[in-house]
């Protein structure tokens, strides 16, 4: 029996989709292909505690809606644990503020994103460096969902740029070969997009964006059920070596 795949629920989702649907680990768990049982939920804004690096096997790091630049003791905690679990080489990957929280913990910069909030299905460009990359395996454009308002502005010093979109430079990194993270949201679907459009108009429209146009464009997108898949199977065969 492997170590746990641990998935660090770092807030809730909208309310009234958490009782529809369930929250982010339920959308993210099905597609790692890893049996509930040996799937951990630990929630460090619930003050959870921290399972120790070596009694895991791999982290997926969820959405929130706190922000990274917040002065939350329980960020600053999952910070030091990651900075931690660093040396275990064991994989991570990091979605949306999870991927802000890993650009933070090693040296990155978070912040409002100066070219506004970014949400709806959105065209990610992949870098040269994601060709060969183990999750994202891009060479051409793709759809994701997106729903953030702050971004990683300044990559951490060993961190590879691996996909970019209009209004974000930094959309997906990888540090080393174990880390990464996707401001994109590899769990959402068509439905939960168009909730979280609605949640955020307020602020699209006073940035001028078009609701009702983001809302046409929301289509499904596979690859990111893929690169879930792809995660888990990474886990799997670093568990089993060891």
């Amino acid at each position: 029996m492997p170590h746990p795949l641990v998935i660090l629920r770092m807030g809730p989702t909208l309310s009234h989709l958490a009782t529809r649907f369930g929250e982010f680990e339920d959308w993210i768990r099905p597609h790692l292909g890893w049996g509930d049982q040996d799937i951990k939920t630990v929630c460090p804004y619930l003050d959870d505690r921290l399972p120790s690096p070596p009694t895991l096997s791999g982290v997926v790091i969820t959405g929130a809606g706190a922000m990274v630049t917040e002065t939350h003791p329980w960020i600053e905690t999952s910070i030091q644990w990651l900075q931690r679990l660093e040396e275990t080489s064991r994989p991570v990957i990091g979605i949306c503020f999870g991927h802000q929280l890993l650009a933070k913990a090693f040296g990155g910069q978070v912040d409002f994103n100066p070219l506004g909030p970014e949400v709806g299905t959105v065209r990610v460009a992949p870098t040269p460096e994601a060709a060969n990359d183990a999750l994202l395996a891009a060479t051409e454009e793709f759809h994701q969902h997106a729903s953030h308002r702050q971004s990683v502005l300044r990559l951490p010093p060993a961190a590879t740029c691996l996909a970019r979109t209009k209004r974000d430079p930094h959309h997906a990194f990888r540090i080393g070969d174990r880390i990464w993270g996707v401001q994109f949201h590899p769990e959402f679907s068509p439905e939960t997009m168009t909730n979280y459009l609605d949640h955020h108009s307020p602020h699209l429209v006073r940035d001028g964006q078009d609701v009702d146009r983001l809302k046409e464009r929301v289509q499904d997108c596979p690859e990111g059920r893929s690169l879930l898949q792809r995660f888990g199977q990474l886990v799997r065969q670093e568990s089993a070596h060891g």
